[in-house]
């Protein structure tokens, strides 16, 4: 529901939640689920913004995961967008703050289209997007204009899977005991 709200101009979803917790997953299966493509890209604070609209190549322009989502639609997942740099952070919220159907413009080659009717967007972090802490550094501190495109969503441990997957249950509370107090101390461990 709320990607559809995105593409009417309110505010995309974001999902927060540790390392492993399935947020990517959840992002492919909403894909399968649409029947449209599924994009990803992993960023970084030294990551140039032509990995999310595209380059010139000798072969000619190859389009960029986000920029096909917005042309041909498909499912965009913003991995670790809380490790974007400020600029790539701009540079996506044209994408963002753009409703379908309504025209965006590649920087990179100058086609304009109309945002896809079926182009989602759905950011994901391990953090609130207020910056790094123990667990997890090398976080940026997102700017009110980027979160503002988003609804935040926790997403947590899936108990029940890990359950189904470990019978042992001696083993699993032991398991989960280790991270209750790895997450206590703000440890780097996850």
């Amino acid at each position: 529901m709320q990607v559809k709200l995105g593409q009417r101009g309110k505010k995309w979803p974001m999902i927060m939640g540790p390392t492993g917790s399935g947020k990517t997953v959840l992002c492919g299966q909403l894909a399968e689920s649409l029947s449209v493509p599924f994009y990803a890209i992993n960023f970084s604070e030294g990551l140039g913004e032509s990995a999310v609209w595209g380059k010139e190549t000798v072969k000619g322009f190859v389009e960029g995961p986000a920029w096909k989502a917005a042309k041909t639609g498909g499912v965009m997942l913003l991995d670790e967008w809380d490790a974007a740099s400020d600029n790539m952070a701009v540079s996506i919220n044209t994408l963002l703050s753009t409703k379908a159907g309504d025209p965006v413009t590649n920087p990179f080659n100058g086609e304009t289209v109309p945002m896809h009717k079926d182009a989602y967007f759905i950011a994901a972090t391990n953090t609130n997007g207020k910056g790094g802490d123990g667990a997890y550094t090398g976080r940026n501190r997102l700017d009110g204009a980027s979160l503002n495109r988003f609804a935040i969503f926790e997403m947590a441990y899936d108990t029940d899977l890990e359950r189904a997957l470990c019978p042992d249950t001696k083993l699993l509370e032991k398991l989960w005991s280790i991270r209750v107090a790895l997450q206590g101390k703000n440890s780097k461990d996850v």
